[in-house]
């Protein structure tokens, strides 16, 4: 499934950040997460980001770790959604 038709789905949104490498040395220029997902990682949950030197490398390491994976969206809230992330594919360009 395309990235972004899950994240329309599931009413969430994709959030590209990049960080100051001169304050954080050997880190990824940029990192990509969506807004209020979590993975379950047996009881606990994980706040996962992907890594890279391009936005579309940070998202393409962020797909890469959250599909197949159990996630929880808007964790706490009325609409508090539970759900195994299909196989992701990343169509952005880069």
């Amino acid at each position: 499934m395309d990235m972004e038709a899950f994240a329309d789905m599931v009413g969430v949104s994709i959030e590209v950040l990049s960080r100051d490498v001169n304050k954080v040395p050997n880190a990824s220029r940029y990192y990509a997460h969506f807004r209020y997902v979590e993975r379950k990682q047996g009881v606990c949950l994980a706040s996962d980001s992907g890594n890279g030197d391009t936005p579309h490398e940070a998202v393409r390491d962020y797909v890469r770790q959250i599909s197949g994976q159990p996630l929880v969206i808007r964790k706490g809230r009325k609409d508090e959604m539970r759900i195994t992330c299909p196989q992701l594919t990343c169509r952005l360009e880069g």
